[in-house]
């Protein structure tokens, strides 16, 4: 069975309740990474406000960061963006490598509106993170989405050199795959 947008709504405070007992119980002195894995169902713009704000407290709390964020092939639409880079910017305070990593919202509903919350300036000030030798970019997906036109400076299209993890470019972004529909 898919999960609803309602689904997630329910979802967000249970898995909040979760985090906090697994970090209680098993006395985690720092941050633990979450990824949220989400894809392939029908999570809307509520149900992702719903979870990126149960992240945030998680954040506040500091209990969490949020490594990875899969919700490819769900009912995102531009308010789920606005609250995933408002999710990324609350990030900002933390420690080098606890940031996050991975957005994948291909084959969702996201406009160019939406696509300019994930390329926002906030955003692309806090990548990319120097983790070792490498400069790790905020790896990003958005192909497949109704975005007509949308800026894409200081985004590196992830082709050789690169690697995932790493931009040869020193981009804040990789905008992997990406073509806007015209």
């Amino acid at each position: 069975k898919l999960l609803s947008d309602d689904d997630f709504v329910r979802i967000a405070p249970i898995a909040l309740d979760v985090v906090r007992r697994t970090v209680r119980d098993l006395k985690v002195s720092k941050r633990i990474g979450i990824n949220l894995k989400m894809e392939g169902n029908r999570c809307g713009d509520v149900g992702m406000k719903h979870l990126c704000s149960a992240m945030k407290v998680l954040i506040q709390e500091e209990k969490a960061f949020v490594k990875v964020i899969r919700a490819y092939k769900n009912a995102c639409k531009d308010g789920a963006a606005q609250a995933i880079s408002d999710l990324v910017v609350a990030h900002r305070d933390l420690r080098r490598g606890e940031q996050v990593q991975e957005i994948h919202l291909s084959d969702n509903y996201i406009s160019a509106a939406g696509a300019r919350f994930l390329l926002k300036e906030e955003v692309k000030q806090l990548y990319p993170q120097p983790i070792g030798r490498y400069m790790m970019p905020l790896w990003l997906r958005l192909e497949n989405n109704p975005i007509r036109r949308v800026e894409r400076d200081g985004c590196c299209p992830a082709i050789s050199p690169c690697k995932k993890m790493n931009c040869e470019r020193n981009s804040p972004i990789h905008l992997v795959w990406f073509e806007p529909n015209v």
